[in-house]
C-alpha cells in the first residue's frame, strides 16, 4: 500500500508494487486504495470545510465547455498541503514505478466538488492541451456517499472502455494515464450528497520546488491582504 501519512510515507511491497504496475500497463488505470492517510485525511477534510470555493467551468482547445463545478480557490491552505505531500519525493517516486515513467518531475491540481442538480458535468475529454500532463490522479475527498459520479475511462477511437471507478472510499484514489488515444469523464450525480475530490495531473515540467514555490506565493498574497 503506498499510503501518505502526517509523518511518514508507507511504501508499498514490491510484490504489490508489482501488480500495480502491471495492472497499469493493461488497463491504463489502477485505484490506490487508501492513499490519504486516516489522521491525514481528516485534517484535509476539517480544512475543507473553512475552505472558500467559486463556480468554474472548463473548455477545450477549441473552446467547447465540456466541464463545470465548484473549485477551491487557489489561495487556500488546503490547496497547498495537498501539493505539499504529493509532491514529497517518495510519492513521486512511487508514481514513476507504478507508471513506468521516470518523466514525472512534480504533481499539480486542485480541489473540486461536483454538486447535484446543479448542472455539473465533465464530460469526454482527454487532458492533452497541455502536454506536460503525463498522468492524472483524482482523490476522493467526499464526507458521505455518493450515487452516480462514476470515473470512465475509454479509448477515443473505438469507445471501449478501459477502466471505471465507483464508490471508493474517502482517501483512495485512482491513477490514469493521460494520451491522445483515451478519453475520460465522470458520470452524473444522483440522490442529494456532493463529489468532492482533490485531482491533477503528474507533469514532467516544472519541477516540483517551482510548484511549491509557486503555491506558497499564492497562500502568502492571501495572508498579507
Amino acid at each position: 500500500m503506498l499510503q501518505i501519512s502526517q509523518h511518514q510515507i508507507i511504501l508499498p511491497a514490491k510484490n504489490e508494487l508489482a501488480r500495480l504496475k502491471e495492472d497499469f500497463s493493461r488497463q491504463h488505470c489502477v485505484v490506490l486504495v487508501q492513499l490519504l492517510g486516516p489522521a491525514l485525511l481528516d485534517l484535509i477534510l476539517e480544512k475543507l470545510e473553512s475552505a472558500e470555493f467559486y463556480s468554474q467551468s472548463h473548455k477545450d482547445d477549441r473552446q467547447q465547455e465540456f466541464g463545470s463545478d465548484i473549485t477551491v480557490r487557489e489561495n487556500e491552505g488546503i490547496l497547498h498541503l495537498i501539493h505539499f505531500v504529493l509532491n514529497h519525493p517518495q510519492v513521486l517516486g512511487s508514481i514513476q514505478e507504478i507508471t513506468g515513467s521516470m518523466a514525472i518531475a512534480s504533481f499539480a491540481g486542485r480541489i473540486y466538488r461536483n454538486l447535484p442538480r446543479a448542472n455539473h458535468q465533465l464530460n469526454w475529454h482527454n487532458d492533452t492541451d497541455q502536454p506536460e500532463r503525463l498522468f492524472g490522479l483524482s482523490i476522493n475527498l467526499s464526507r458521505r456517499p455518493y450515487r452516480g459520479g462514476t470515473f470512465q475511462l475509454r479509448e477515443e477511437s473505438s469507445g471501449r472502455l478501459c477502466y471505471e471507478v465507483n464508490g471508493t472510499n474517502p482517501g483512495d484514489a485512482h491513477l490514469f494515464l493521460i494520451s491522445p488515444a483515451l478519453q475520460h469523464r465522470v458520470t452524473a450525480l444522483a440522490g442529494d450528497a456532493g463529489r468532492t475530490s482533490a485531482a491533477g495531473w503528474f507533469l514532467s515540467a516544472p519541477d516540483r520546488a517551482t510548484v511549491l514555490r509557486n503555491l506558497a506565493n499564492d497562500v502568502g498574497a492571501r495572508d498579507s491582504r
